[in-house]
């Protein structure tokens, strides 16, 4: 008679808090997304700028730039999106900052 149970791997309570944590995290960034572009929605792109970067400044400074390694880090992805003449310009910007040879490092 052969041993036919499977074996379980086993994940750790701190493994599950931290794919927990991710896809909070995953979805605060979509409601971000999806705020920021209800919002220019109407053409209100930098009066929406004008906003993000008074609320960015009463930040904390690692927390500004870990903001701005957030949006790298969107702009790198970004620029090898699927693209037609609407977006075209977005995705050339963000070639081009995907090629600029600086990272913003954690303080």
């Amino acid at each position: 008679m052969s041993d036919n149970t499977t074996e379980v791997e086993e994940v750790t309570d701190w493994e599950i808090r931290m794919a927990l944590q991710k896809e909070a995290d995953q979805k605060s960034g979509k409601d971000a997304v999806a705020l920021i572009t209800k919002a220019c929605n109407y053409g209100a792109g930098k009066e929406v700028a004008e906003g993000i970067i008074d609320a960015l400044a009463q930040e904390h400074r690692t927390l500004q730039q870990d903001f701005w390694r957030v949006i790298r880090e969107v702009a790198e992805k970004y620029s090898e999106f699927s693209h037609d003449l609407r977006n075209d310009a977005s995705v050339e910007f963000c070639e081009d900052i995907k090629n600029l040879n600086r990272s913003i490092p954690r303080i």
